[in-house]
């Protein structure tokens, strides 16, 4: 088993409730395996440091660990793979970024439960004015339109999510948009963009690769294409 989500709870609330460091220990120990099966999908040059960081990123993290949001789990596996990123990114711009830096994490989308419940935690952080149980019925079906390919329909989804959630055009389509890009940036399977010849001739897509480079611009096209960002 890598990672026992009934045992781990409990150690997460006894050292919520006493603070005590041999409770926080078990809680390490027993998200070991978990941190070594996710950074292993990163350079293994990086290897030893990224599992310290997930461990001080977990440590802090279970302190506002609610079991009503989130299985434990799911919760601990967004924690450490957000480490992983964080600390790719901050190497990366220490070091000449190369392509596998910008390759997303492969994940498998059959598990929707896990996937929904980590979008879950994440649009709450992201959305915190949104009525909980709102924005948790949102990114459900936010999750479900991208993965069945209403992804190029998004006008379609984002007038369903005013109409079924009586919430106001902007804040439909910057939560769908913003949804879907999370998505494209960590799973691979969301990460596609039509293969058709586009003329950027009068755009500003060159300038734009000029400024950050072709590897984060491709990037950037991976995770933004077919949205709108406006730059006040």
């Amino acid at each position: 088993m890598i990672f026992d989500n009934d045992y781990v709870v409990e150690m997460v609330k006894l050292w919520q409730d006493t603070g005590d460091k041999d409770f926080l220990h078990d809680v390490l120990e027993g998200t070991r395996s978990l941190i070594e099966v996710i950074v292993s999908r990163y350079d293994p040059s990086h290897r030893d440091d990224l599992i310290q960081e997930a461990f001080v990123r977990v440590s802090h993290a279970i302190e506002f660990y609610d079991v009503e949001v989130a299985t434990l789990y799911a919760y601990l596996s967004a924690v450490i793979r957000n480490s992983s990123l964080s600390y790719i990114k901050k190497i990366s711009k220490e070091e000449p970024m190369t392509e596998e830096y910008c390759v997303p994490v492969q994940y498998s989308v059959q598990d929707d439960v896990w996937i929904i419940e980590m979008l879950i935690v994440r649009n709450r952080k992201r959305f915190p004015s949104l009525v909980c149980v709102v924005c948790d019925e949102m990114t459900e079906y936010v999750y479900y339109a991208v993965r069945d390919g209403v992804r190029g329909k998004s006008r379609g989804a984002i007038k369903h999510l005013m109409n079924a959630f009586d919430v106001y055009r902007n804040v439909a389509t910057v939560f769908y948009h913003s949804t879907m890009i999370y998505l494209r940036t960590v799973f691979s399977k969301f990460s596609m963009v039509d293969d058709g010849v586009c003329n950027n001739e009068f755009t500003l897509l060159p300038e734009l690769e000029d400024i950050v480079g072709a590897v984060t611009y491709e990037r950037i096209l991976t995770s933004f294409a077919g949205t709108h960002v406006k730059v006040p």
